[in-house]
């Protein structure tokens, strides 16, 4: 049978070795082993603790700036070696991924490179009347052999008849 595992108090003084892997390694379950504590210890102190949040915060901040200079420089272009038969160096070519420009433009200026669709609509709109629906049942009705039940209502003592169809007070 599997015992549930006891949670062991974190290490003292596990927050900026946390906050410094997860700066080098940008996810939290990484930085969380190379600090030495779970996650969940982890996502806890920064509920309860303002000044490691705010740390925490930061830390984000510069990694998210990071992989935005990355992206950056995979959008517009960067220099790839490329190699013969033999395994040597023949030279480089200029290589750029497109989807990394679109996603930046979309991003920068989304007004202008998001995608819109323009739905325009210049005719009338066809509105089927109650009776020529009523006509369209009866039809239908007639042709299987069946006929219409009228709806079944409670007249109130008053004699009206509220606006949902019941019998009651209006």
């Amino acid at each position: 049978m599997n015992m549930p595992r006891k949670r062991r108090a974190p290490k003292k003084d596990w927050q900026g070795k946390f906050l410094k892997a997860f700066a080098e390694c940008g996810t939290v379950f990484d930085a969380a082993k190379k600090a030495g504590v779970g996650r969940r210890t982890v996502y806890d102190e920064r509920q309860r603790n303002e000044d490691f949040a705010l740390r925490w915060a930061e830390v984000e901040e510069w990694t998210t700036e990071e992989m935005e200079q990355e992206a950056r420089r995979r959008a517009l272009g960067w220099p790839e070696t490329i190699y013969n038969a033999r395994g040597e160096a023949a030279g480089t070519i200029q290589k750029f991924s497109d989807v990394l420009l679109i996603f930046m433009l979309k991003g920068r200026k989304p007004e202008t490179y998001r995608d819109n669709v323009k739905v325009e609509h210049g005719g009338k709109i066809k509105h089927e009347s109650k009776e020529a629906l009523d006509e369209a049942i009866d039809g239908l009705l007639e042709e299987l052999g069946a006929e219409r039940k009228a709806p079944s209502v409670q007249q109130p003592a008053n004699g009206k008849v509220a606006a949902n169809g019941k019998a009651g007070t209006v």
